[in-house]
């Protein structure tokens, strides 16, 4: 008989001698397969939760990024109509000329 062989041999007796406690040990765990699906479901739950506060978050950020963009715009135009030139513009908000000329109406298209 092979390693193997006496080992499937032993387990097999040993489950037959304690058949009783295995079929309790099965039992209990079918029992708990309410407690498992329920835990599997509030962990789904939680999952979906996190997932649309990054969502809300991504949202915000975006928006804050537009409104930081909007606001620079209207800087730039009111320093140009009191005379700050276009690179002063550039350098004072710290975005590129190219950008500053396109808010004002200035770029080649």
């Amino acid at each position: 008989m092979t390693e193997k062989n006496i080992k499937n041999v032993s387990f097999t007796k040993v489950l037959k001698e304690q058949e009783e406690e295995v079929i309790s040990i099965m039992a209990d765990l079918f029992d708990d397969d309410e407690t498992i699906f329920n835990m599997f479901v509030e962990s789904e739950k939680r999952q979906a939760a996190k997932k649309a506060e990054r969502r809300a978050e991504r949202r915000t950020q975006r928006r804050m990024e537009k409104q930081a963009v909007a606001k620079d715009r209207r800087t730039a135009q009111r320093m140009y109509g009191l005379g700050t030139s276009v690179d002063n513009i550039a350098m004072v908000l710290d975005v590129p000329v190219k950008i500053v000329e396109k808010w004002l109406g200035l770029a080649e298209k």
